[in-house]
């Protein structure tokens, strides 16, 4: 779960919904929606990069979480200092402007998929300058808020999403395949190191700079 995963997953998320935002909203307040004139099958693929994004940040999250619930308890933290910038500001920066661009990749799409030429720049903002542009900057900002607000609160609660772990892995690994990880060494030191990772964190404060992102 890198930044970059992060920061395309979120743009992406906040583009489809300026998208839709910008077409519902065009109807209502523009003379000339440009939007209504196509169909729109970017946003099934930016919703498709989306969801494929989420997984992959998904999966190295939980992966983390069982290094953690394992042997390596900063294994979560550390990537979840990863996927965030030192500052919100900047994050928010970052998501806005990815979300203005993907905004425009997907109309450019729209229009080449419909096999019409590409329009200009208000063309691609749903037929205004300023409606266009205001909705995206809105969803962006909000994108970005929300996740970083998320990511910031998997920090705090880092103690007690590695005691989760802790307490249902083993139970897991001992029902389905305690062979395979007793094989391999594994299976054992899980099992011994919950009691023992559990008193650990009992109370654990999150780290200085995950608190920090608040």
């Amino acid at each position: 779960m890198s930044r970059l995963s992060v920061t395309l997953c979120v743009a992406l998320c906040a583009a489809l919904a300026a998208h839709v935002a910008i077409d519902v909203a065009g109807d209502y307040v523009l003379a000339r929606d440009t939007y209504d004139a196509l169909e729109h099958q970017s946003r099934n693929v930016v919703a498709l990069g989306a969801l494929g994004l989420a997984t992959v940040a998904i999966a190295a999250a939980v992966r983390a979480a069982l290094c953690g619930a394992c042997d390596d308890e900063r294994a979560f933290c550390a990537l979840l200092r990863a996927s965030l910038p030192a500052s919100r500001r900047r994050f928010i920066a970052e998501i806005v402007a990815g979300t203005l661009f993907a905004l425009l990749a997907m109309e450019a799409l729209d229009t080449a998929v419909a096999g019409q030429r590409s329009g200009n720049l208000t063309d691609l903002l749903g037929g205004s300058l300023w409606l266009g542009p205001a909705l995206a900057i809105l969803c962006g900002v909000l994108g970005a808020t929300v996740a970083w607000t998320v990511l910031a609160r998997l920090g705090r609660l880092h103690a007690a999403l590695a005691r989760v772990i802790a307490a249902f892995v083993p139970r897991a690994f001992d029902e389905g395949s305690a062979g395979v990880m007793s094989a391999h060494g594994r299976h054992a030191r899980l099992v011994v190191a919950t009691p023992i990772l559990a008193r650990r964190l009992a109370g654990r404060a999150p780290p200085g700079a995950l608190a920090a992102a608040r």
